[in-house]
């Protein structure tokens, strides 16, 4: 069944005109079509407004009036760690009560609190706890995910994870299949729902599209403390050749930072995962300046993360080199870090994104609204340019604005229906969530 969404007040498409990203000044133009219409099945077929609707042959269309609402791409969210288990309550406790992150983490805290947890959790423990944050985040606009392994750090966990991520990335992707009984299926919401809309049926497994990444390299496990090296070589000689082999990932990310991984370690293990067939991503910049950004670009990767403390220079290497600009202003703000200069990057014309970088310690959000909330208000972004950042530039980072990220002809039909007349709503009435329904590959939520 196709589905046309008519008169709809607030359109907003995010036209890319068959360009893989936007930038500059243009991130502003997100094209909004005031009363507007789209037509779609599992694909988009057609964009335009109300009145020209009309004119279409919708015989086998369910028609569904907008009124008063907005509709715009599902979030892209790039970066994410929602494989995990545990919890860091207590650490975030302490960091409020005034500990640094650097000081719980030289105590044996931080990433290995959650690698201790799970390395104790079973598959399905792991798989349920990331089937409820992409519930949660589906919930919020986000129907596409990147999840990242790299709280195992060793090759059976992180295995371990990465077939969790396979999990999900098989319910995105027949979200009508069967599933394995060890998911719990999504709560029906007990918001009303209009009469234009029927229920969704409280058996649904449905979850975003999922982009698996191996992040072996996340930090050194205590047990090679004294033998970094000989890690980095377990990444490169057992870890990602099985990654390759088994299929369990598209991208190999390392976190190339003071007090993680070197440039040297980092250039090993990403020149091998390229070898292999992996795309490549960093974390780059988020604690201190070591070469990361430049390595990126050097390596050809898709997207350099964090960024924090990127100067005017990095960020033209990154620019000239293709490499996206991926913000995580929830980590900023969790950390009281320095927030990315957002700003300087969009003025030189790099390719910038936003994701929530959702991980246990240092950003527990799924929430895109709210990370586009925190990047308007602390990194002086425009909400025009922080949805584009969150659709069309999310999924460049990814290597699939192809597919998704704005609503246009041909592509995935990941539409998300608000319950506001308009797109600056989302940012402007924050702590909520607006979303009324949408759709990952037309497949109604």
């Amino acid at each position: 069944m196709k589905t046309l969404l008519t008169n709809i007040a607030s359109l907003v498409t995010v036209r890319a005109n068959g360009a893989p990203y936007i930038t500059g000044e243009a991130m502003r133009d997100i094209d909004e079509i005031l009363q507007g219409a789209i037509l779609f099945g599992d694909t988009i077929e057609w964009v335009g407004t109300a009145e020209e609707a009309k004119h279409l042959d919708l015989a086998d269309a369910d028609l569904i009036d907008c009124s008063g609402k907005t509709v715009m791409p599902g979030f892209v969210d790039s970066h994410t760690h929602m494989v995990f288990a545990g919890s860091r309550a207590h650490e975030f406790a302490r960091r409020v009560a005034g500990a640094t992150y650097a000081e719980i983490a030289a105590e044996g805290g931080g990433i290995l609190t959650t690698m201790k947890a799970v390395r104790q959790a079973t598959e399905d423990e792991l798989a349920a706890n990331a089937q409820r944050l992409l519930q949660s985040a589906l919930r919020h606009g986000t129907t596409t995910v990147e999840i990242k392994s790299g709280y195992g750090l060793d090759t059976e966990t992180e295995l371990k994870m990465l077939k969790i991520g396979t999990r999900c990335q098989v319910l995105g992707t027949h979200a009508q299949s069967p599933v394995p009984s060890t998911l719990s299926p999504v709560p029906s919401t007990s918001s009303p729902v209009p009469s234009t809309l029927s229920p969704v049926p409280s058996t649904s497994y449905l979850v975003p599209h999922v982009v698996r990444t191996f992040l072996g390299a996340h930090a050194v496990p205590p047990e090679w403390k004294r033998d970094p090296e000989g890690y980095v070589n377990i990444v490169i000689n057992e870890m990602l050749p099985r990654v390759a082999e088994e299929g369990l990932a598209e991208f190999c990310d390392v976190f190339t930072d003071a007090g993680f991984f070197t440039v040297e370690q980092s250039t090993r293990i990403l020149n091998k995962a390229k070898e292999l067939g992996l795309k490549l991503k960093v974390h780059a910049d988020e604690i201190a300046l070591i070469g990361a950004s430049q390595m990126a670009a050097e390596l050809g990767c898709i997207s350099a993360d964090h960024l924090e403390h990127s100067t005017i220079e990095e960020v033209r290497i990154l620019r000239d080199a293709g490499v996206v600009c991926t913000l995580l202003p929830g980590t900023a703000y969790t950390l009281r870090l320095p927030y990315p200069d957002a700003r300087m990057m969009i003025s030189e014309g790099a390719i910038v994104a936003l994701a929530t970088d959702c991980n246990p310690g240092s950003s527990y959000s799924e929430s895109m609204p709210t990370i586009m909330s925190i990047a308007c208000m602390n990194m002086r972004m425009s909400i025009e340019e922080a949805i584009t950042a969150s659709t069309i530039n999310g999924a460049a980072a990814l290597g699939i604005s192809h597919l998704c990220g704005s609503l246009e002809v041909g592509k995935r039909a990941d539409v998300v229906l608000y319950d506001t007349p308009s797109y600056k709503d989302i940012v402007y009435h924050y702590g909520v969530n607006q979303v009324r329904a949408g759709w990952v590959g037309g497949i109604r939520y």
